[in-house]
C-alpha cells in the first residue's frame, strides 16, 4: 500500500518521473529546480511512500518509479537529462514526444549518448553542463 503524496514538490516529482521514467539525480535537480537537500528530502518522502525506489550501478543512480522493472542505463540517462533541460527551457517531455515553448512538436529517438530530435541532436556531454538552447546541433 502507498502513502498519500501531501507535498507539491513530491508531486511534481513524481510527475516527471512517470513521464520521463527512471532519472538520475543530476537530472531531478534540473527539472525541478530544487537544490540537493531538498531534492534528497523529498526522494526519501517518495521512497517512504513507496512510489519510488533507487538503483546504483556502474557508477550512477537512478530514482525508478515502483511500476518500472527493466531500463537502458545509457538510453534512460541522456532521455532523463534531455527531458530535464525541456522542462527547465519552459516545454514539456510526454509520451515520446518534444514539446518546445514555441508549441513546436518533435518525436525523440533516444541513442547511446545522443538525443534525436526533428533535424537536431543532442549529447549526453552537453545536456550535463549547458541548458537545452546551446545543446541542440543540426544534424550532418
Amino acid at each position: 500500500m502507498r502513502g498519500i503524496i501531501v507535498s507539491t514538490r513530491a508531486l511534481t516529482t513524481l510527475k516527471f518521473l512517470n513521464q520521463v521514467g527512471p532519472s538520475t539525480f543530476l537530472a531531478l535537480l534540473i527539472a525541478s529546480r530544487m537544490g540537493p537537500r531538498k531534492l534528497s528530502k523529498t526522494l526519501k518522502q517518495l521512497r517512504t511512500a513507496g512510489y519510488v525506489y533507487l538503483v546504483r550501478t556502474s557508477g550512477r543512480e537512478f530514482v525508478v518509479p515502483k511500476e518500472v522493472d527493466y531500463f537502458d542505463l545509457k538510453k534512460q540517462e541522456i532521455l532523463s537529462l534531455f527531458a530535464a533541460r525541456l522542462v527547465e527551457s519552459g516545454g514539456q517531455y510526454e509520451f515520446g514526444q518534444a514539446l518546445f515553448p514555441g508549441g513546436q512538436i518533435f518525436a525523440i529517438k533516444a541513442g547511446a549518448n545522443k538525443i534525436f530530435v526533428g533535424d537536431f541532436q543532442v549529447n549526453l556531454h552537453d545536456l550535463k553542463e549547458k541548458p537545452l538552447k546551446e545543446c541542440l546541433k543540426k544534424k550532418p
